[in-house]
């Protein structure tokens, strides 16, 4: 059971990486949307809600950090590098799709190599 969880957290990475970089290709931040969107609302709240609201981007960017560490831990150099290319992947697929499917592919395979148990 234990093995299939590290597998299954193994692929998230790098797919959260894909996906980041899908984000970022279409030229959407959905941090800022949401954030955005709830902060219409938050000046009707008490002032410990909205004191809330303020520090969950520092939280977001603190638990990114810890992310970002616990890939370089657990991959080193080729784990982070995997993490990149499918970021890449991820931002090219609407512009080129092809060179897209060779970097989600090697980052796949990166990925593979460097998690390997």
């Amino acid at each position: 059971m234990r093995k299939r969880f590290n597998s299954i957290a193994k692929e998230l990475v790098i797919s959260f990486g894909f996906i980041n970089g899908f984000w970022f290709g279409i030229g959407i931040n959905p941090q800022t949307i949401i954030l955005t969107f709830i902060g219409k609302y938050i000046n009707a709240m008490p002032a410990i809600i909205q004191k809330i609201f303020t520090i969950i981007p520092i939280i977001l960017t603190i638990i990114t950090l810890i992310t970002v560490l616990k890939i370089y831990r657990r991959g080193g150099i080729l784990g982070g590098i995997a993490v990149i290319t499918a970021f890449a992947a991820g931002a090219l697929i609407l512009k080129n799709w092809q060179a897209s499917l060779i970097l989600g592919l090697a980052a796949i395979l990166l990925g593979l190599i460097t998690f390997k148990e």
